[in-house]
């Protein structure tokens, strides 16, 4: 079913070809929309506290209806839908793509907070431009960011220009930087030379295994890079751990 009521009936989730539409019930107003790709059905918990949706391909997209936000899932609670991912494999960014001939994580942080909504992770890393494209542009273009089971698409317009001096490096560097609200990606840093920077906090996510690898994926426009990231200790606070270094499989 596509369109699902809170328990209080206060809100409506409608499963569009943008993702989810939230429109508040009494007003007929619409609220927000979750851009998570292209959606066919969804349900709500009985308390409210989350919509699963499903995706074309059978993929499946969890939302905080706190925060409106994509969320990681432990398999196996996605309540009346079917999913065949195994645990720990990332919601993957739905069209063609041109991947990145070399994609890297260079360091990673990761908090997972035993109190809700306060985990947060953050990494630094580069790439380089594959065979065949056709540059990026994320003043124009979607860009998505996915670790593990959380995923969210932030909608082209969202960037603006930045130009600053890097220590080390001859003149300033140019590119794009993204703000957002605690509840999902908050920074986002890409420059021209390839570098990029990705934080995101106030996360919930349940179901992350911290001690296996997880897959990081970073899509701009139809350019897109995959690998993942491994930590070294297992502790549950704020360290400075270092993601595998691999690179992307440039297929």
């Amino acid at each position: 079913m596509g369109r699902r009521f809170t328990p209080d009936g206060a809100e409506v989730y409608v499963a569009t070809r943008e993702g989810v539409c939230v429109i508040y019930a009494a007003a007929g107003r619409v609220a927000e929309t979750i851009r998570i790709g292209p959606s066919v059905s969804l349900v709500i918990t009985p308390d409210g506290a989350r919509a699963y949706v499903t995706h074309a391909d059978g993929a499946v997209t969890a939302i905080d209806t706190r925060t409106r936000r994509p969320m990681a899932v432990a398999f196996g609670e996605r309540p009346g839908l079917a999913d065949e991912r195994p645990p720990g494999s990332a919601i993957r960014p739905k069209g063609p793509v041109v991947r990145f001939a070399a994609f890297e994580v260079r360091k990673v942080r990761l908090k997972v907070s035993e109190k809700t909504y306060r985990d947060r992770f953050r990494l630094k890393g580069s790439f380089s431009l594959g065979e065949g494209s056709g540059g990026i542009d994320p003043l124009h273009e979607d860009v998505t960011v996915t670790f593990g089971g959380f995923s969210e698409t932030i909608p082209a317009g969202s960037f603006v220009r930045f130009r600053e001096v890097i220590a080390g490096e001859d003149g300033a560097a140019k590119g794009f930087r993204y703000k957002g609200k605690i509840g999902g990606v908050t920074r986002v840093k890409i420059h021209r030379n390839g570098k990029f920077r990705v934080r995101a906090m106030g996360l919930q996510l349940s179901g992350l295994d911290r001690h296996a690898p997880i897959p990081f994926i970073l899509r701009i426009g139809d350019d897109l890079g995959e690998t993942e990231v491994r930590f070294e200790r297992k502790s549950r606070v704020l360290k400075r751990w270092r993601g595998n270094g691999g690179k992307s499989d440039a297929r």
